[in-house]
């Protein structure tokens, strides 16, 4: 049965746990496992949505679902049939797993974005919302979730205007000026992915919906359990907050021994650092393949019709550590969750690269972590404990291997994304 909003057709549709078993069982063979255990006829109702790059899954805490015009509509739209509302909207976000591609947590700020989590296929969410209470719509509102990477930027220049206006004749682009900033660049990219023609380019974000009852239904108990163990593990950079406030202190004595004075947001830069290497937040990588958004349609349009000619097409995106690859966070594009004032007298960038060095040196003699960092800049002048980005891809194998796609097109090492620029990596 197809649904629809205000006749406009719904990505929505219900299926059966047979046509999409095979699927989950390759992303979540336990998961699977439990469903044939307790039998078809005993489940409650599944759904599977459809979300083009850039939708908004979760807005200001609120539920969408995707439209056939690659644009979304609140679960609580009165106009909303009553079968999807009354199976998905007893809380604020229902039980979803996901199918292809990723998905971004984020808070958005006035003036930054600070992203939670990048989740790809294989994934929960919605598992906070089914256990507990309905937060108050102030803590609701203010988080954000959508289909592909949302904090995602190209490292070289794409805001020459002239360049920027055959993008714009090329797919009636409405904005006339070009992102300036690389926290804007998500907005063209989405207004871009929305002509995508050729099918095996062609970017979805397939999402399984259940049904309330999931988490209701005591016949479903097995699988209500194993919820709960996913939400709770799910839950470990909430709870690990106190491991790091006792680490700390210790840190603050030796600070303290020394008469070191450092500065608040360079604080916050270093405990944002250290819960990135311990997988609690995402930081940056060179997108190597499709997950996180049409990166391969992108750069295309980057080479062919915007006409880049000196730099490769190189797009960051995030991704939670792992220990194959190096990750980058850039003061140009801070993601933490703490933003102290910086008050009038702010700090050079390379004071400020140097104080944050300084200090995860030394929380590395104390054992603190096997953190391995390095400090970069895009400006060449700067002291030798901070070191040129142009020699960021000798180091980087991921960069290394893009630059062989791109015909002996330079490495971006001017780009913005390179003004403070700290590496994180393994000892």
């Amino acid at each position: 049965m197809s649904l629809s909003w205000r006749g406009k057709q719904l990505r929505i549709e219900e299926i059966s746990w047979k046509d999409i078993r095979e699927t989950v069982r390759h992303h979540d063979p336990y998961f699977a496992e439990l469903i044939d255990g307790i039998g078809e006829k005993s489940i409650s109702k599944i759904y599977k949505a459809r979300y083009a790059y850039g939708n908004h899954i979760v807005d200001h805490g609120k539920f969408h679902l995707p439209l056939e015009d690659n644009t979304t509509v609140p679960l609580t739209d009165v106009d909303i049939p009553l079968t999807l509302q009354n199976n998905l909207g007893a809380k604020t976000v229902p039980v979803s797993f996901i199918l292809s591609k990723s998905v971004e947590v984020f808070f958005e700020a006035k003036h930054y974005v600070v992203p939670s989590k990048l989740c790809g296929t294989g994934y929960f969410f919605g598992l906070w919302e089914a256990f507990d209470p309905i937060p108050n719509e102030t803590l609701s509102s203010s988080w954000h979730l959508t289909a592909g990477a949302r904090t995602i930027c190209m490292l070289p220049s794409i805001a020459d205007a002239i360049h920027y206006r055959r993008l714009q004749r090329e797919f009636q682009l409405k904005k006339n000026i070009p992102p300036s900033h690389l926290l804007e660049q998500h907005q063209l990219f989405t207004a871009l992915s929305r002509h995508i023609d050729e099918p095996s380019l062609k970017w979805e974000c397939e999402i399984l919906l259940f049904s309330d009852d999931w988490t209701k239904n005591e016949k479903l108990y097995p699988i209500k359990t194993y919820l709960l163990q996913q939400a709770w593990h799910q839950s470990y950079n909430c709870r690990s907050k106190m491991d790091y406030d006792i680490g700390w202190d210790t840190f603050n004595e030796e600070i303290t021994q020394r008469n070191w004075k450092p500065k608040a947001y360079s604080i916050a830069i270093i405990k944002h650092i250290l819960a990135v290497y311990e997988g609690i937040y995402p930081s940056f990588i060179p997108a190597y393949n499709d997950d996180a958004a049409p990166i391969a349609f992108l750069q295309r349009c980057f080479l062919d019709i915007y006409k880049l000619k000196d730099y490769a097409p190189y797009i960051m995106h995030l991704a939670h550590f792992n220990h194959q690859r190096t990750h980058y966070f850039s003061l140009a594009l801070p993601t933490q969750f703490d933003h102290p004032p910086t008050g009038r007298n702010k700090m050079t960038i390379a004071n400020r690269l140097g104080e944050i060095k300084r200090m995860l040196e030394l929380l590395c003699g104390l054992n603190f972590s096997q953190l391995d960092t390095g400090y970069f800049h895009c400006d060449d002048n700067f002291s030798h404990e901070i070191k040129s980005s142009h020699s960021i891809i000798s180091d980087a194998q991921a960069l290394t291997w893009h630059n062989e796609q791109f015909n002996g097109l330079k490495f971006p090492h001017k780009s913005q994304f390179f003004k403070g620029c700290i590496s994180i990596d393994r000892k």
